[in-house]
């Protein structure tokens, strides 16, 4: 059973998951463990290199791991093999043309944080967000290109994945993965929830606009239980005026 799975059956037993939330926690565990993973590898390269590599790396052992696993596992990743493997996929992330700079902290985190400072956050604004330095500044010329192309639209939180500024100018999205937003979010999944917001904001505004008409229907009916009361009291309408005697 593969440590991916074991996590899952974990899961599973301790908290009650629905069925659609299943293969997105799988998803999920195996990217936290992939990271995981990248970690103990720059640890381990690093330790590597000192001068009492050995020691240095027996104490750095995790918890959850025997003495010989962490030992083939460090074999493993200092590998000729493992190493050969790194280097192919360090020059395909520098072939990106349109490189984040968001390390580890992924759409999904960003977008929370920019949204503790502004309501309206759309996917356009997280994409740009996430592809800028600390500074403000791009990080090549291509994204200052594609961000200047992505301004000329407006950035509408409400704009569906098929017509939104990023589909526009990069084009549209492929299938199981939506750019600027967090993990798990595919384009189906994204319409629709959409398309539910938009019907929640419709339904909203109609409430809203019944609820003026019934408060003005409820004031003119106070009004005219105002006149009647008046008219019952004195006799006469508010702007009659009273009848003097003799007249």
């Amino acid at each position: 059973m593969t440590g991916r799975r074991k996590n899952s059956d974990s899961a599973e037993q301790k908290y009650k998951l629905a069925e659609s939330r299943r293969k997105m926690n799988v998803q999920k565990m195996g990217k936290h463990l992939r990271d995981y993973k990248s970690l103990l590898t720059k640890l381990i390269r690093d330790l590597a290199q000192g001068d009492d590599a050995t020691n240095e790396l027996a104490l750095a052992k995790p918890t959850n791991l025997t003495p010989n696993e962490w030992v083939a596992f460090i074999k493993g990743w200092l590998s000729s093999e493992f190493n050969g493997k790194s280097k192919i996929f360090k020059e395909m992330r520098k072939k990106q043309d349109l490189p984040h700079t968001m390390s580890r902290k992924g759409y999904a985190r960003l977008e929370d944080d920019m949204r503790k400072k502004a309501d309206n956050v759309a996917r356009v604004d997280v994409w740009i967000r996430g592809h800028s330095k600390k500074g403000g500044e791009f990080i090549n010329d291509l994204v200052v290109e594609v961000v200047s192309k992505l301004e000329e639209y407006p950035h509408e939180p409400t704009s569906t994945i098929k017509n939104d500024p990023i589909t526009k100018v990069i084009g549209p999205e492929h299938r199981g993965w939506v750019r600027g937003m967090g993990f798990g979010a595919t384009p189906s999944k994204v319409d629709a929830e959409i398309e539910k917001d938009g019907t929640v904001r419709q339904l909203q505004s109609k409430v809203h606009s019944l609820e003026l008409k019934v408060q003005e229907l409820t004031n003119n009916l106070e009004q005219q239980v105002q006149k009647l009361t008046y008219i019952v009291t004195h006799g006469r309408r508010p702007n009659e005026k009273k009848e003097t005697s003799g007249s």
